[in-house]
């Protein structure tokens, strides 16, 4: 009985950690060529960063709408400098991963230790569920989390507009 309260209170715990306006957690995890990404990677560090949490067996229909609306994002957002994808897939299987990541051609950055569900990264962000997403600041803190279609999209040209005014006041003021 002892353990339920302390996995329900890990889980309280974990869950208040990656609140709006906190610091999201960090990790490092391999891509397919078996690089360790991190946030602050060369291609990621200084943007604001959509995590999209997946894997190839989540049910399917959810997981494509999911898909297609990242893959609009990236069109659009890849040549930007204020913004990066990064997939953070549950598969417990390396080909069954690289598979479907042909198959959807994911094609910004995506990662994965095949821990399933189980893995820190899932515990670290209280993942319960795929696919799910989580949008950090460039300094690396939690703005939104689980957004969906038309409310991502609005969210993203949040901030990168926010970005690019910023980066025109920071301009200004070097003069």
């Amino acid at each position: 009985r002892q353990m339920c309260i302390r996995d329900r209170n890990e889980a309280i715990s974990l869950s208040e950690k990656t609140e709006i306006g906190k610091y999201a957690p960090f990790f490092s995890l391999p891509n397919i060529k078996g690089e360790k990404i991190t946030r602050s990677s060369e291609d990621l560090k200084k943007k604001n960063l959509l995590i999209n949490f997946w894997a190839s067996w989540t049910d399917s229909i959810s997981n494509h709408q999911s898909n297609s609306d990242l893959k609009e994002l990236y069109q659009k957002s890849k040549k930007n400098k204020h913004i990066a994808m990064l997939g953070v897939s549950f598969d417990m299987d390396k080909k069954e991963w690289q598979d479907a990541i042909k198959r959807d051609t994911l094609n910004w950055e995506q990662v994965c230790d095949f821990g399933g569900l189980n893995s820190e990264v899932a515990k670290q962000y209280a993942i319960k569920e795929v696919p799910s997403n989580i949008l950090l600041s460039a300094d690396g803190k939690i703005l939104a989390k689980n957004l969906k279609g038309e409310q991502l999209k609005k969210k993203i040209e949040e901030v990168v507009t926010a970005a690019e005014e910023k980066e025109k006041q920071d301009n200004k003021k070097k003069k």
